[in-house]
């Protein structure tokens, strides 16, 4: 039976000594809560997105969506955002369930249908027919909720307005009242996405119905008078934030959804509605609230185009911004965008590419200097800065990888900085173990590599199925390692070497001989070059300042080894890997 959200007018003779405003005094049907427990790099998850988004469509009044990511899927990877509460483990913990995406209809035992042996969780082909049994069952509770938050105060507040009415006689002596705060409409990275179709954005997914918070924390506020005509009032405020785990609370995607449960399990009914807003009164005022596309290890020449996420906190349309941005504390480069972005919405807003002078650490300074040809009223919050180390430059790279018990999903690919993929491997058995075992590459010339493996399910090597990793070294040195991750990871690294028999200069042909070597090197057609030998590590063992063609290296005193041969002629450099053999 659907529920009445009119307001109900108090009429003369009622018969009662309160007034209902929001709740329906009527005998009423159970409303159905299904939570669903999910993940980004759940792969299965998109299609229990879509049979629980199928279940509400078919009762829009009555059966109400919490998304509630928890567990390893839920976990990101580097630049993916956090969705996960402080709420949620608890919550999974108690159903029993045995993967993901499980889900509960209020929080019953439905027999023949748990995921396991016991328990509330079962599996995404059950959440229609549960959810027609419980919505075919009595409530002796009817539920009300309205809520708004006003961003005229300072700090904004979220006021929630709840009220339950007791229509029968079989309530025990005491419930819990439940009040969440839930967002929708949520673009970020999600596995299996495909499955859920009408929620794709180009290469993102609308994470919709997304647990945020518990107004009520983990279990619930007490009700004690749940007797026939009870009637429960209950406000609720918080000082809502701008974000939670870095991720907007844009309060145009807020509802609240209340509910009483007779205990940490069993839900009775609920309801929902969408948050009002009051807008604030400060004019031209935003919020830089992330930067994307500055990698964690940059390759090559220095260059970045930042995507920057701007929310509007203004009360009025924001159609201009003056945006600089510098690298290392150089000299700014002037961004003037113009658009619109309406009050608390947020926009990604992609900036020309900024060159610069590599260094060891570099640091990205963006800042929103203008906002509709004005200075912002709160500078606070209008500069990001962000960090980019150079990469590993290398010599010799061998491969350790192995996998999880999930092989058949991992995969991995080496291109040169034109993106033409010169290595590859997998996918592998479903077994954890050791399937490329100091794996060496010919990297044919000097220049930016980058090593990237996938993972096809999107949890990456070391989910709990199996310990996997991946480790990447420099002549036998470590210098890259990974395996948690999500869908992929990337790993770029400079190549110094090239092979030194190349013509450098005039058509002389530089040979460096024998190698392996067991003390002396010959070194001919060279003239006017500076010539180095360094060791694994980078130090320099010998250093001659030529003028000779021919040229006499004794390397005996130094250990056996791996050793490179760098030669300096007129800006063209040039090494050779050489092997000490004594």
């Amino acid at each position: 039976m659907k529920k009445n959200l009119l307001l109900l007018l108090l009429t003369v003779g009622m018969g009662h000594l309160f007034a209902q405003t929001i709740v329906s005094t009527d005998p009423e049907n159970k409303n159905v809560i299904l939570e669903e427990f999910t993940g980004i790099h759940c792969g299965f998850c998109p299609d229990g997105h879509r049979l629980a988004n199928l279940v509400a469509i078919a009762h829009p009044e009555d059966v109400f969506l919490i998304n509630i990511h928890t567990g390893s899927y839920a976990n990101p990877s580097a630049g993916e955002p956090d969705f996960k509460t402080e709420w949620g483990a608890a919550i999974a913990g108690q159903t029993g369930l045995q993967g993901y995406p499980a889900g509960t209809i209020n929080r019953h035992v439905f027999e023949g249908m748990q995921q396991g042996t016991s328990g509330t969780a079962m599996s995404r082909g059950d959440f229609a027919a549960a959810a027609d049994i419980a919505l075919a069952e009595a409530s002796y509770v009817n539920v009300g909720v309205e809520a708004t938050v006003d961003f005229s105060v300072t700090p904004a507040l979220l006021s929630v307005h709840v009220e339950a009415y007791y229509t029968g006689t079989d309530a025990p002596a005491s419930n819990k009242l439940n009040v969440a705060l839930v967002q929708d409409s949520i673009l970020g990275p999600q596995s299996g996405m495909t499955a859920n179709p009408d929620y794709v954005v180009g290469d993102q997914y609308l994470h919709m119905h997304a647990l945020r918070h518990l107004l009520t924390d983990q279990w619930g506020d007490d009700i004690t008078a749940t007797t026939q005509g009870s009637f429960v009032d209950r406000t609720y405020t918080w000082e809502i934030p701008s974000s939670i785990n870095d991720v907007i609370l844009n309060p145009n995607q807020l509802r609240i959804i209340a509910f009483v449960a007779e205990n940490e399990q069993e839900i009775i009914s609920g309801n929902e509605c969408h948050v009002e807003v009051i807008p604030p009164t400060t004019q031209n005022d935003c919020d830089l609230m992330s930067a994307s596309n500055i990698p964690a290890i940059m390759c090559g020449e220095g260059a970045v185009s930042p995507t920057i996420n701007v929310l509007n906190k203004a009360g009025n349309d924001i159609t201009s911004m003056e945006i600089t941005y510098s690298a290392n504390g150089g000299t700014p480069m002037v961004y003037d965008w113009t658009g619109t972005i309406i009050y608390y919405a947020n926009k990604e807003i992609e900036l020309p590419e900024l060159a610069f002078p590599m260094e060891e650490t570099n640091e990205i300074e963006i800042t929103v200097t203008k906002v509709n040809g004005e200075v912002d009223p709160d500078v606070t919050n209008n500069t990001i800065t962000a960090s980019a180390s150079e990469a590993t430059s290398v010599v010799n790279v061998t491969l350790d990888l192995q996998t999880d018990n999930y092989g058949s999903e991992t995969t991995w690919e080496i291109k040169d900085d034109a993106g033409t993929v010169l290595y590859s491997g997998g996918p592998y058995t479903d077994a954890s173990v050791l399937v490329e075992d100091q794996t060496e590459f010919d990297l044919p010339i000097a220049g930016c590599y980058t090593f990237e493996i996938f993972d096809s399910y999107g949890d990456g090597m070391n989910a709990g199925y199996g310990v996997g990793f991946f480790k990447l070294y420099n002549d036998g040195i470590l210098f890259l390692e990974g395996g948690t991750f999500g869908s992929s990871d990337l790993a770029p690294f400079n190549n110094d070497v090239v092979d030194a028999t190349e013509n450098i200069l005039n058509d002389n042909e530089i040979s460096i001989y024998p190698n392996p070597s067991t003390g002396l090197l010959n070194i001919s057609n060279i003239n006017n070059a500076q010539v180095s030998l360094f060791n694994i590590v980078g130090q320099t063992v010998v250093e001659i300042n030529n003028t000779d063609l021919n040229q006499q290296i004794n390397i005996s005193n130094l250990d056996n080894g791996t050793y490179f041969v760098r030669i300096e002629m007129n800006d063209i450099v040039k090494t050779q890997k050489i092997i000490l053999e004594k």
